[in-house]
């Protein structure tokens, strides 16, 4: 029956999800409440960083050109949370990833499954867009969380659907990096290579943002244009809005790379 492998994977997957909201609520509350308390420490913050970090290792960082950004509410909320939590969640996409087809492929499940009459795409599209789901309730923990601090914390002031328009932006992201080691594991025989390769793909898009932002040419540029999380500049969503452009990419790249994965787990020898 349709919907069923849907369902299945977000009975399982809920718990886990509940605990990943909490956990960045308490964050977003803990990084607005402590770090962000007062105009005086983030002036301290803004000048050690121009100071201690400047150039390259400021870009690797998270920190953004100009560092009297980070004077406002929405320059200390893209860099205190939303830099860290785009890579954190990017770890729970892998994961979610492997489980979609690795894990179980690896456990022998899989073969179980499919003996039943349910055709291989199903297995796919059905458990990304339940793995979508619990990101997006993962996430409106991090929502919750920034409007709790704004409620407790009088110089944080950061409109709900400022907050809102911030984690759809990083929910493509995410999704992006979940799609793309769906189809790692799709290609890759061992769940092991397809984590090693999904985590690299992570550090490197991490890596060609930051460094080419650093470089400050337009190979560099090029070079970033190919990084996932180029295509969400959580400091220009969080004072503009989210970009048709932007938004574009990473839709499209998503209905690509899960197209992708349904080939070729369609394709592939399971257990074989």
């Amino acid at each position: 029956m349709n919907g069923v492998i849907f369902s299945e994977t977000l009975r399982r997957g809920w718990r886990s999800a509940l605990y990943w909201a909490i956990g960045i609520a308490v964050y977003a509350v803990y990084v607005l409440m402590i770090f962000g308390s007062d105009d005086a420490t983030r002036a301290q913050m803004a000048d050690l960083m121009a100071t201690k970090l400047p150039g390259f290792m400021g870009a690797m960082f998270g920190i953004p050109d100009d560092v009297n950004f980070l004077m406002s509410n929405e320059g200390f909320l893209s860099f205190g949370y939303f830099t860290y939590i785009s890579l954190l969640l990017s770890v729970w996409a892998v994961l979610a990833g492997l489980n979609i087809t690795a894990n179980d492929e690896e456990s022998g499940v899989m073969n179980m499954l499919l003996a039943q009459p349910v055709p291989r795409w199903r297995v796919v599209a059905e458990r990304l867009a339940a793995q979508l789901v619990l990101l997006a309730g993962i996430l409106a923990g991090g929502v919750a969380g920034i409007m709790v601090a704004t409620q407790l914390n009088p110089t944080v002031d950061i409109a709900l659907g400022t907050a809102i328009a911030g984690n759809i932006g990083l929910w493509q992201v995410v999704g992006v990096v979940l799609a793309a080691t769906t189809v790692l594991a799709a290609l890759f025989k061992r769940r092991g290579t397809a984590a090693a390769v999904a985590g690299g793909f992570v550090a490197a898009s991490f890596l060609l943002n930051t460094l080419g932002a650093a470089a400050g040419s337009s190979v560099g540029d090029a070079l970033r244009n190919v990084s996932v999380f180029y295509h969400f500049d959580s400091a220009d969503v969080l004072q503009n809005g989210l970009a048709l452009g932007s938004v574009s990419v990473l839709v499209v790249a998503f209905l690509a790379l899960s197209f992708g994965a349904v080939k070729l787990f369609e394709r592939r020898d399971i257990g074989g």
